[in-house]
C-alpha cells in the first residue's frame, strides 16, 4: 500500500548515510529501486524551474532551491520530493480505492448458506484484511455483534451461544473457539440434516 511504501522510505532515509545520500542522490537512487509503472513515472519525471524544464535524471537529481526575492527565484523542493509527489498523485488515490474494496468485502458480507467453519474463516480473514489494509478499528463487542448478526443463526441460537460465554460480548475469541468446536463436532457426526448450525 502507499502508506507502507511511505513508511519504508522514511525508514530508508533514517538509516542511510545522509553525507552520501544527499537530496541530489536520493532521487536517482529511489528511481533505480522502482519497478513497472512506478519506474516509468520516475524516469519520465519533469520539473520546470526558473523557466527551464528538467527531465529524467536531471529532474531526479535536482537539489532544493532557496527563494531569493531580489531575483524573483521562488523556493522549490528537491527532485526526490518531486518524485514522491508524483508517486503519491498516482498511487494514493489507488490506495483509497483499495481501502473501499477491503471495507466492502468485510461489511457487505454474510454467511450465505456456507458451512459454519467456512463462515468463521471467511469472517476472520476479511476482518484481518480490512484491519491491515484499510485501517479498520473495531472493538470485540462490535465484532461479536456483527459475527452473530451475519451468521444466519436464529435469535434463539444466538442467545444460547451468548449464554455460554456469560453474555460477555467482549469475549469474541472465546465465542469463536466455542462455535468452532461445536461445528467440528457436528461435522464429525455426519448427520447433514441434524446440524445445529444449518441455516
Amino acid at each position: 500500500s502507499w502508506r507502507k511504501f511511505e513508511e519504508n522510505i522514511k525508514l530508508w532515509l533514517a538509516v542511510c548515510d545522509r553525507n552520501y545520500v544527499t537530496d541530489r542522490v536520493a532521487g536517482p537512487l529511489l528511481a533505480g529501486r522502482l519497478k513497472g509503472k512506478a519506474h516509468e513515472l520516475a524516469i519520465k519525471l519533469r520539473v520546470i524551474r526558473n523557466g527551464i524544464t528538467y527531465e529524467g535524471v536531471d529532474a531526479l537529481s535536482l537539489d532544493g532551491q532557496v527563494a531569493d526575492p531580489t531575483s524573483g527565484i521562488v523556493e522549490d523542493q528537491c527532485g526526490f520530493k518531486h518524485l514522491m509527489d508524483k508517486l503519491r498523485e498516482n498511487y494514493s488515490q489507488h490506495e483509497h480505492d483499495q481501502i473501499i474494496v477491503y471495507l466492502d468485502e468485510f461489511f457487505i458480507h454474510t454467511r450465505r448458506g456456507a458451512e459454519m467453519l467456512d463462515y468463521i474463516q471467511d469472517f476472520c480473514l476479511k476482518f484481518d484484511e480490512a484491519e491491515s489494509h484499510a485501517g479498520l478499528q473495531m472493538n470485540e463487542v462490535c465484532k461479536t455483534y456483527l459475527f452473530l448478526r451475519w451468521s444466519g443463526l436464529s435469535q434463539k441460537q444466538q442467545e444460547e451461544l451468548l449464554l455460554k460465554i456469560n453474555g460477555d460480548m467482549t469475549q469474541f475469541d472465546k465465542l469463536i473457539a466455542l462455535i468452532r468446536r461445536m461445528a467440528q463436532h457436528n461435522q464429525a457426526q455426519s448427520a447433514p440434516h441434524d446440524h445445529y448450525f444449518t441455516e
